[in-house]
């Protein structure tokens, strides 16, 4: 997890995942930050398996998960499914 952290952060884009809440205190502890259920911020084709799992992420320098958090009533398409 560091070095994907690590390669997220230096290449100055946002990074994004998303899993259960049982598992958040693990990325946490590898440095990312939270959207407590997260996934509703975004949508994609096919609803996720886990309808209330948290978003974790790395901010990059376009202030993606600012924009996404500073309109709530809106959510992001996604590309790929969250499993």
């Amino acid at each position: 997890m560091k070095n994907m952290y690590d390669y997220i952060h230096a290449s100055g884009k946002t990074g994004i995942g998303f899993c259960r809440h049982e598992l958040i205190n693990f990325y946490k502890n590898c440095g990312f930050e939270v959207i407590p259920k997260g996934i509703n911020y975004f949508h994609y084709k096919i609803p996720s398996s886990y309808p209330d799992s948290d978003a974790f992420y790395i901010k990059g320098k376009d202030a993606l998960i600012d924009e996404i958090l500073s309109n709530p009533d809106e959510v992001a398409e996604i590309s790929r499914r969250h499993w």
